[in-house]
């Protein structure tokens, strides 16, 4: 299918990805970023929006699109910065470039945290609603491979969603409406419309797990499984997200019923009470997506797969009449979980209790709890563990 696709083919397969999925809200005066690293597919991207916006039947709903590019300051980087310039002024669309004022990141993951950091100030700065990347069918496949290798829950295997928000305060939505399409397809869209498009150096080097992924891996599966691994996975991928995303409403449910909070006002710690016979009540699957969603919410970070098991086996515990003998869990990002009489207490320190969403936060009398037990000390807790936290994410 790649090598023979109709030239006006992946235009409307990603025009109709748009409106299938409501990628994009229907509302006047909507704008949108593009970003644009030069490579096929983000050129790709831009030039089929383009395309689409500039007809008769759209323009009046998207009032402006521009390009963004960041530019690293990488060795092998250097004409890409004016190359996305000139492909911006060909198409008449409006160029804004961020730079890098530091020394050049190293690895993959800051260079993305720059990167998205840089866009969306740029967005907010220039008032865009929505950003767009050019991330393809064949890179949520390297993602799923590269999650399913280092050990990942159903969120990290059905990764790279179609659309999320991106930014809070501002609603910045990140949409990808290239998701079924690969890799292959838009480099025949750039050859067939002329598009130059460059080869990133970075993208050779085997060094780099999703470059091995990429240029190993996957070819020795198309080779001698199935040339169609690409599209079989995707789907795969989309049948987890769906999974994934109806078992985390049941946890931020299951959360919301079980959820009780108070503020300790001598420390700037929340203390967390989950009850434990509740918890214990609950399928494994959303006891998982319930301490997940504890975990985002009030370390904002994903956690891992150690700190979410054990953190189970706290709750099956039987419980300890004597409070010198009870099991404690100390998190190296932060905080800890301690077995009480009837739940388990979390201690989270820094941070404050969601106000939204209908949580339980005065779920419990300050007179029905001794001081004491607000507490986690070494004084009172003789089995302290600490978890292992390794880059494995639920």
């Amino acid at each position: 299918m790649n090598g023979s696709v109709t030239k006006g083919e992946i235009f409307h397969r990603v025009i109709r990805s748009l409106s299938e999925k409501h990628l994009l809200p229907n509302s006047p005066n909507h704008r949108i970023l593009i970003a644009v690293s030069g490579g096929q597919d983000s050129l790709c991207i831009a030039s089929i929006l383009n395309n689409y916006f500039k007809s008769t039947s759209t323009s009046c709903l998207f009032s402006h699109i521009a390009i963004a590019h960041y530019d690293h300051k990488w060795t092998f980087d250097q004409g890409v910065a004016e190359h996305v310039r000139t492909f911006a002024n060909s198409q008449k669309i409006p160029f804004y470039l961020s730079e890098s004022n530091s020394n050049p990141c190293t690895n993959e993951t800051s260079a993305r945290t720059h990167r998205y950091n840089a866009l969306i100030k740029t967005a907010i700065q220039h008032k865009f609603d929505t950003i767009i990347t050019g991330h393809t069918l064949s890179d949520k496949v390297e993602t799923t491979l590269l999650n399913l290798i280092r050990g990942s829950g159903l969120t990290g295997l059905s990764s790279l969603t179609w659309k999320r928000l991106l930014h809070l305060e501002s609603n910045i939505q990140l949409v990808r409406p290239m998701l079924n399409i690969t890799r292959n397809e838009t480099e025949t869209y750039c050859k067939d419309h002329n598009i130059h498009y460059l080869s990133d150096h970075y993208n050779t080097i085997l060094s780099t797990p999703r470059n091995r992924v990429r240029l190993e891996l996957i070819p020795y599966i198309k080779s001698h499984f199935n040339p169609s691994f690409e599209r079989i996975l995707g789907r795969s991928s989309q049948i987890l997200r769906d999974d994934a995303e109806f078992i985390a409403q049941q946890g931020k449910s299951a959360l919301k019923s079980l959820l009780m909070a108070r503020f300790q006002s001598n420390s700037p710690s929340q203390i967390i009470l989950i009850d434990k016979s509740e918890f214990n009540k609950l399928h494994k699957s959303i006891q998982r997506s319930t301490l997940r969603e504890l975990f985002i919410m009030f370390q904002e970070r994903m956690p891992t797969f150690n700190q979410i098991e054990s953190t189970l086996l706290l709750f099956r515990m039987n419980d300890e009449p004597n409070p010198s003998r009870r099991v404690a869990l100390s998190y190296p990002s932060g905080g800890s979980a301690r077995l009480q009489m009837k739940c388990v207490q979390f201690e989270f320190p820094g941070c404050e209790i969601p106000k939204q969403n209908g949580y339980r936060h005065d779920a419990i009398d300050q007179n029905e709890l001794n001081a004491s037990e607000l507490k986690v000390s070494d004084q009172d807790c003789t089995r302290t563990i600490v978890v292992d936290e390794t880059t494995d994410k639920y």
